[in-house]
């Protein structure tokens, strides 16, 4: 009890807020002495439905912050992504070494990056501070990776049935050398689709933001128009971050 938590409230009439509902709490994978005390909610850059999240941890005894990943579908029910901590104070003597808090609002920046603005001190939270009291600088992740999906040896996976307006998927993902990814297609039927197996798609490897996925070097999915399709992946030492259909 008496520890701080995340919550949301949802009104028509900003004269009267209902009761917030909590989103995050000390959970008994916290510390007795941690707390949620800032969010950072934003969505990713480009799309309205990628709701991403950045709580701020405070350990009361080492008076240290960090922050953590979640997301959510919906804005509603969110989830921590696994990992630990996305960014953590600097080492002794750094400008960052006692306080790492985000700001709001992930952004694209140059060289293909996304990025935050977080907020550093020399000193802890609760320590004596004069000016200047810290400084602003970029957490970057490279688009679109923030999470991955990943097989370190070998994995595999298949996605919801979809229903889009294109005719070809692009990964971003990244393997090692001796890595790769493969998809093959699966039409309404649920069988797969003449020519889109995996014996029949071509090895993707290497490091890519946007690649189209291709089949005896042939993009298009192969499945009837206008109808729904899912796609099966198979993996070696390699991540994904997105699939887009265009």
């Amino acid at each position: 009890f008496n520890r701080r938590t995340i919550g949301r409230m949802e009104t028509e009439d900003f004269r009267r807020f209902p009761l917030p509902e909590e989103l995050f709490w000390p959970s008994p994978a916290c510390a007795p002495y941690d707390l949620w005390y800032a969010n950072a909610k934003t969505i990713m850059p480009g799309t309205t439905d990628y709701h991403v999240m950045f709580p701020l941890r405070w350990s009361l005894p080492e008076d240290k912050f960090d922050f953590h990943l979640a997301t959510s579908p919906d804005g509603i029910v969110w989830n921590f992504v696994p990992g630990g901590p996305v960014c953590q104070p600097g080492d002794p003597g750094a400008w960052d070494a006692g306080v790492t808090a985000p700001g709001l609002g992930l952004v694209p920046l140059s060289g293909d990056r996304i990025g935050i603005l977080y907020a550093g001190t020399p000193v802890p939270h609760k320590y004596p501070r004069r000016p200047p009291m810290g400084a602003l600088a970029w957490a970057c992740w490279r688009k679109g990776r923030l999470v991955a999906l990943e097989a370190p040896l070998e994995g595999s996976f298949r996605l919801y049935p979809v229903r889009f307006a294109g005719r070809t998927a692009h990964l971003n993902f990244k393997s090692s050398p001796a890595g790769y990814v493969q998809v093959e297609v699966i039409g309404p039927d649920g069988k797969v689709v003449p020519g889109r197996s995996f014996a029949d798609c071509d090895r993707l490897n290497g490091d890519h933001l946007d690649h189209a996925v291709t089949w005896h070097g042939q993009a298009d999915l192969g499945h009837p128009r206008d109808s729904h399709l899912a796609l099966r992946f198979r993996l070696r030492s390699a991540q994904i971050f997105s699939v887009e259909f265009k």
